[in-house]
This record gives structure tokens, C-alpha cells and sequence, in this order.
């Protein structure tokens, strides 16, 4: 059994940089950081970060895709004890601006862009954040040894003493908080998961036995890092046991496959929308994918045909799992060593240290083996809380200390866990959790739309596709093209409705209330007639 331990991110590099200084500890485009580099140049960042202003429990957000330098800024945060707060790279201004003012962020360290997102264009035209003081470009270009900006930092920081530094980092304590990610909410707003550097460790070193990793394994980050599964089982899941975190230049279906078949990644963790997207290429089996070792599958629901695909296709051992943020990435996992049909038709047992059981959703009571009711579980991975919301945190950590998922299954008497849906209605789209709340009102303001229903709708790439319902005001203009531009304008690409129904009224049920499940199985059926808007 894996032994919990009370440490710190920064003790846990530490360590394994006095391990392996030699070992890669980064691999991007061609270019190699060992473990001995990369502390050196984590500690050259820290003292920079530190000489601005950073310490501990100050909030900073990192807004750059999966880059060396992005690594170097979360690692030198942690040792510092400060809060790196972790942007999705799709956001537009207006989300920008609401989650630094709600993250209270005071520094946003900020790379070149993602796609068609320039970050200093966003960042220019940003209005006035209250409590930020700094804005640091850390951006780099393909190839160059040190980033432009991390240079700079790195030169800020020379006249920091040794003795300060150190000073700095010993204050902090494993039970400080780490990382604040943001999860989809039911109020429409996003909710910051503060999470601690104990539970943030302990689930990477819980996940990294589960991998059986070893330090000559190569982890594929096929997910980005400002993903809470990414995090914990690629960049943290690879530095506590000397691994390697191969970082593609960008995440599309050839690049990946090529970061297995030429620089031969070991290690694949992924959602199921991006194994079939592979599986999709015309030369999927022109690349060799013989180094692949282990991965698991997460992020959302994954039938049994399609993992039996995957891991005919793949051929490796692709482990089921299940996670969520508030829980520090895993909650459940199956084991190399159980039978196909556990891996086939489950999301595995609960992972070592993590006690779940199945509750009646409505009485919180346990209910008996193989009746379905809601994944409820209590443990070292539990988030501190959402931050400033200690109202929405009591709302899912019960008084037993048990956090209530919103995932709906049932155990059977080999004790794993059967996935039967989610009780709470956010949609999930590739891995990428959704509030409809949100859309909704976001396209409320606009004054020729009269009332909205967003739900999630089955989708064979995605697993969950955005279906807006939408009643015009009497006389407006509006056709489905209008409706994707008002969410285009101010929510990031994947919020944008796939699907578009202009309906004359949406039904309401007792009380006032929307019948979402009927709502759902209307747009399933207007959809499948023809009704695409």
C-alpha cells in the first residue's frame, strides 16, 4: 500500500532531483531538462517570483499552455508556498477578468497565446483588476534554450540571498493551500477547488503506484495541465518517480501519436474523446505504438465498446478510472491484475486511502450493494473548500466529511464501481466540464432572446454535446448563427452550442420549475428528425 506522506510539492522535487539529477525530467521539441536543470532553473525562477513580491499564500496564475516554462512557474510557486491559480487557455477577456477579480489574483504570469487567442492582446485590453498588481510576460518562442521572459525573471532574482530564499520555502507546510483550479458550478459562475500540497502529492504518488511508473517512463501529456487529472497523474504523477513529462508542441492527433511512435512515450492518460479522435486518422496504423506501457482513461464516461476498442487498437494496458476536482483528480481506478470485464464495464475499486461508498441521494442514507445511488467519498484527496464559498462547500462535503460527487453508480460484490450518470445537470464535453447556467445567461442579455434551456445531448465524438433551447422575443431576428455568435463573443470555443433549437414556448413543470430531463429527451428527438439549427 502506498504510504501517505506529510511534505510539501517543493521537498518532493527536492528529493527526486537528489535522486535522479541526470534523468529528463522535461522533454520539448527536441530539447531535454534533466532533473538537475530543472531544479536549478525552479530555484533561479523562485528567488525572481519572490524579489516581485510573491510569497507564501499569494495568489498567482499561470496562463500558458503545456511549456517548460510553465513548469519551471508552477514548481517555483509551490516551493514559495504561494497559490498558483491555473486559467483555462481558451478563455476570452470577459472570463478572464471574472475569474482573476474572483480568484483574487495579484500576479498573472502569462505566455503567447493558444490557436487563435493572442495572451498579451488579452491581457492589454484587460480592464482594471482589483487586487492585481503585475502582469509578466514568461512567453518563449519553438525552440529557444530559456524563455524571454523567464530570463528576466531569472535576472530579478539575483540579488536574493541564499538565506532568504531558503527562509521563504521553509515556511511551508504541507496542509498550505497549492493550486486553485476552477470547476463548473450550478450558479453559473465557476467555483475555485483550493486544494493542498498533502492532497495534491499524495493522490500523484497514489496514481503513480497505480501506474506502476517507474523513472524511465515518459508521460505524454495528451491533456493540458490546467486540468486537475493532468496535474496530478502527468506533471506531478511523473516527478515523484523520477520520470520523464514528454510536453508536444501542440496537442493535435499527429503530434501525439508521433510523441509515441518517434520519441517513444511510455505512459498515455486521456479522455475519451481524444482516443477516438486518434483512432479516427486515416494512418492510425502507420504509427508505432509499441512503447506505450499504461494509461488510464478519465474525464468521462467511457462505454465498454469503446474501451475494449481503445485498448485492442492501442494495445496497452488502458485502465478505467474516475475523478473530479473537488477530490484532486482520482477517486477510483482499476488495477492491471483485474479481469477484462472490470476494465471493460467499470470505473475500478476506490484508490488506496479513500473511503466511498453509494448513498441515497435525497436521504444521504447508505443503500445495500448493487442499488445505484450517488458516488459519495471521504479522504486525504478532499479539497479544502471552495474558495470564498464555504456556503456551496457545506453543500457537498457533508457532515460525516464525505464529498457528494453528483456521479451516480453502484458497487457490486467484487467491489468496484459501475458509472450510471450524474445527478447534478452540468455537461460533459470531452473532459471539459460545463455549466448550461452559464451559456444561459450569458444569452439572457441579449434582448432579442425571450428565455433558454441549455442541456447536454449524447454525441459519438464527444460523449456530451451543447444543445441550446431558445425562445426569440415576438418580431426579433434571430437564427442560429445569431445565437452561436453572442456565446462565441464572450465564452471560450467549447461553450458554443452545437446545436441551436428555436422553439415557440419551453415547458415548465410544478411550481415553475423546468423539466430538464424532458427538456433533454425533446432536443434528442428534434435533433435525430432533422431539426440541426
Amino acid at each position: 500500500m502506498t504510504a501517505l506522506r506529510a511534505v510539501t510539492i517543493g521537498d518532493v522535487l527536492a528529493e527526486t532531483a537528489q535522486r535522479f539529477p541526470g534523468h529528463p525530467a522535461l522533454i520539448y521539441q527536441g530539447r531535454t531538462i534533466n532533473y538537475g536543470e530543472l531544479i536549478h532553473q525552479v530555484c533561479q525562477a523562485a528567488k525572481g517570483l519572490a524579489a516581485l513580491g510573491v510569497k507564501k499564500g499569494v495568489r498567482v496564475a499561470v496562463w500558458e499552455t503545456d511549456r517548460p516554462n510553465a513548469v519551471i512557474c508552477l514548481y517555483a510557486l509551490w516551493m514559495l508556498g504561494a497559490v498558483s491559480v491555473l486559467p483555462n487557455t481558451s478563455l476570452g477577456i470577459d472570463e478572464m477578468r471574472r475569474l482573476l477579480s474572483r480568484a483574487h489574483v495579484e500576479i498573472l504570469l502569462y505566455g503567447k497565446g493558444y490557436k487563435d487567442i493572442s495572451f498579451p492582446e488579452v491581457v492589454a485590453k484587460l480592464p482594471p483588476v482589483e487586487g492585481m498588481r503585475l502582469a509578466f510576460f514568461i512567453g518563449e518562442e519553438d525552440g529557444a534554450e530559456v524563455a524571454s521572459g523567464m530570463k528576466e525573471i531569472f535576472r530579478v532574482g539575483e540579488n536574493l540571498s541564499g538565506e532568504e530564499f531558503l527562509k521563504m520555502c521553509r515556511c511551508v507546510s504541507p496542509e498550505d493551500a497549492a493550486t486553485l483550479l476552477f470547476t463548473s458550478g450550478t450558479t453559473g459562475q465557476p467555483k475555485g477547488v483550493l486544494t493542498s500540497h498533502y492532497a495534491r502529492i499524495n493522490s500523484a504518488l497514489c496514481q503513480a503506484d497505480d501506474l506502476n511508473a517507474i523513472a524511465s517512463d515518459r508521460f505524454l501529456t495528451a491533456i493540458p495541465l490546467f486540468h486537475c487529472f493532468s496535474m496530478t497523474v502527468n506533471l506531478l504523477g511523473s516527478m515523484v518517480r523520477g520520470a520523464c513529462l514528454y510536453l508536444p508542441k501542440d496537442r493535435r492527433t499527429k503530434t501525439l501519436l508521433e510523441g509515441i511512435s518517434v520519441d517513444r512515450c511510455t505512459v498515455l492518460c486521456a479522455v475519451p474523446s481524444l482516443f477516438k479522435a486518434m483512432l479516427a486518422r486515416s494512418d492510425f496504423d502507420h504509427y508505432d505504438l509499441s512503447s506505450l506501457r499504461i494509461g488510464l482513461v478519465g474525464g468521462a464516461m467511457t462505454r465498454a465498446d469503446e474501451m475494449r476498442l481503445f485498448r485492442e487498437r492501442f494495445a496497452f494496458e488502458l485502465l478505467p478510472s474516475l475523478g473530479q476536482t473537488e477530490a484532486t483528480g482520482g477517486i477510483t481506478v482499476a488495477s492491471p491484475q483485474d479481469s477484462i470485464k472490470a476494465k471493460l464495464e467499470t470505473v475500478g475499486h476506490f484508490m488506496e486511502h479513500i473511503e466511498g461508498k453509494i448513498v441515497d441521494p435525497y436521504t444521504g442514507k447508505t443503500i445495500p450493494q448493487g442499488a445505484t445511488g450517488e458516488i459519495v467519498v471521504r479522504g486525504y484527496c478532499l479539497m479544502m473548500g471552495y474558495d470564498g464559498l464555504p456556503g456551496e462547500t457545506q453543500k457537498v462535503i457533508d457532515q460525516e466529511g464525505f464529498l457528494h460527487t453528483g456521479d451516480l453508480g453502484l458497487i457490486d460484490k467484487e467491489g468496484n464501481v459501475h458509472l450510471k450518470g450524474r445527478l447534478r445537470k452540468n455537461i460533459i464535453r470531452g473532459g471539459e466540464n460545463i455549466d448550461p447556467v452559464e451559456i444561459e445567461n450569458c444569452l439572457l442579455d441579449d434582448a432579442r432572446i425571450q428565455s433558454v434551456c441549455v442541456v447536454g445531448v449524447p454525441d459519438a465524438h464527444y460523449g456530451e454535446a451543447v444543445c441550446a433551447c431558445v425562445v426569440a422575443e415576438p418580431g426579433s431576428s434571430l437564427d442560429s448563427i445569431a445565437v452561436r455568435q453572442v456565446v462565441r463573443a464572450r465564452l471560450a470555443y467549447y461553450k458554443v452550442p452545437k446545436y441551436v433549437l428555436l422553439w415557440d414556448l419551453l415547458p415548465e413543470g410544478e411550481q415553475g420549475k423546468r423539466p430538464l430531463a424532458a427538456i433533454r429527451e425533446m432536443a434528442i428527438e428534434h435533433i435525430a428528425g432533422g431539426e440541426r439549427g
